[in-house]
């Protein structure tokens, strides 16, 4: 079984359009899981400014691909500066708990996708995200991205 948790950069840069394509890549990613409560488990959070980090989906709120799928397409576009560290924190501090749907014995992954450098620190949110035994993937998003290959390197960790 894997716990799957998508970090979903909702900031300005990406515009409307960019953050619909960021949640057709979410969408789309998810069709390659069989989802359910004894498989793979799904949650999602949003990231923008310093007070807008939030849980869209926790990871036992839903197991059916129809209701996952439409609760994506649902996210709202927040908008806002690009704060990573934070959007790191709020998913150590509330997505991979067992009261979310955090289960032992399973493997724990974190996709983090984003089109820009962050505005606070990375590194120490995303040093405790992997000290948790969650590894964490990161999307470069657009052709034009303003996200270094450090940062990425940063957030991801040593493979």
């Amino acid at each position: 079984p894997v716990d799957l948790v998508f970090l979903m950069d909702s900031s300005e840069s990406f515009r409307t359009y960019g953050f619909e394509e960021e949640k057709t890549f979410v969408q789309t990613v998810v069709n390659y899981f069989t989802l359910g409560e004894n498989d793979t488990r799904v949650g999602v959070v949003t990231f923008s400014d310093r007070d807008r980090q939030n849980t869209r989906v926790t990871l036992n709120e839903h197991y059916t691909r129809v209701e996952l799928l439409t609760e994506i397409r649902d996210i709202p576009y927040d908008r806002g500066h690009t704060y990573t560290g934070l959007g790191l924190d709020h998913v150590r501090n509330n997505s991979f708990l067992e009261v979310n749907g955090r289960r032992n014995n399973t493997l724990d992954f974190l996709i983090v996708i984003t089109d820009d450098e962050s505005e606070d620190d990375i590194v120490r949110p995303a040093q405790l995200i992997r000290q948790m035994g969650i590894t964490v993937f990161v999307v470069g998003v657009g052709q034009e991205s303003d996200i270094s290959q450090p940062t990425l390197e940063t957030i991801a960790g040593d493979p």
